[in-house]
């Protein structure tokens, strides 16, 4: 088993290489010690929150599952709307800001949605809704699901 320092060390290289659904994955289970290991858990939280929406999107994608990819970045984007602020606040707002960007290509490339819609979508609170729209831009934009 490594040492808490070890593990602590290698989720804050993991972050600064982009990689931070592994450093989500280092940290997830210790026990965090102080404030800066609180803001490496935060910072890790808000980043692979939504790395995992677009991980999973590229994933569907290749499967041809295009439901589930359009459902991904739509989380995605609604998760990176939803922490900006706490982005800020622990100095990651420019790195959630490009995979906000990355996500609002997509949409609007692979689904002709616009950031507003998808916005929109995501804070629908009836899920069958949701799911109504979702299919509804699938077929607006001529996608077979």
């Amino acid at each position: 088993m490594l040492s808490h320092g070890l593990v602590v060390s290698g989720a804050k290289k993991s972050i600064d290489s982009g990689d931070y659904l592994e450093a989500y994955s280092s940290l997830e289970g210790i026990k965090i010690k102080g404030e800066d290991e609180e803001a490496l858990w935060m910072k890790t939280q808000i980043l692979a929150c939504v790395d995992y929406e677009i991980d999973c999107y590229h994933d569907f994608m290749e499967e041809q599952r295009y439901d589930l990819a359009l459902d991904s970045l739509i989380c995605g984007l609604g998760r990176a709307n939803a922490n900006k602020a706490n982005a800020d606040y622990y100095a990651v707002g420019d790195r959630l800001t490009v995979m906000e960007k990355e996500i609002v290509e997509s949409l609007s490339t692979q689904f002709n949605v616009d950031k507003e819609e998808a916005l929109e979508i995501y804070a629908l609170r009836r899920r069958t809704e949701y799911t109504h729209r979702l299919y509804d831009f699938l077929e607006r934009a001529g996608i077979p699901y």
